[in-house]
């Protein structure tokens, strides 16, 4: 057992730790940035296609009712 070492294990500084913390808590702010922005888009896909889906709604509404023989109440 004497002889045994991980090969995974780095020494760690408090340098090194610094810098990987940063970068992580940099890259975790940037991928939240770019979610935030894909969940807006996705919103805002969706918002468009129920104002077309009612748009259409409305169109056929208006339609049967001129054609009903211009009856309105």
């Amino acid at each position: 057992m004497g002889h045994y070492q991980p090969l995974n294990y780095k020494p760690v500084s408090p340098d090194y730790y610094l810098k990987t913390a940063f970068s992580d808590a940099i890259m975790t702010v940037l991928y939240a940035r770019d979610e935030d922005y894909q969940r807006q888009k996705q919103e805002r896909g969706l918002k468009e296609t129920e104002w077309e889906m009612t748009k259409k709604q409305r169109q056929h509404q208006t339609r049967n009712r001129h054609e009903d023989g211009g009856m309105h109440l």
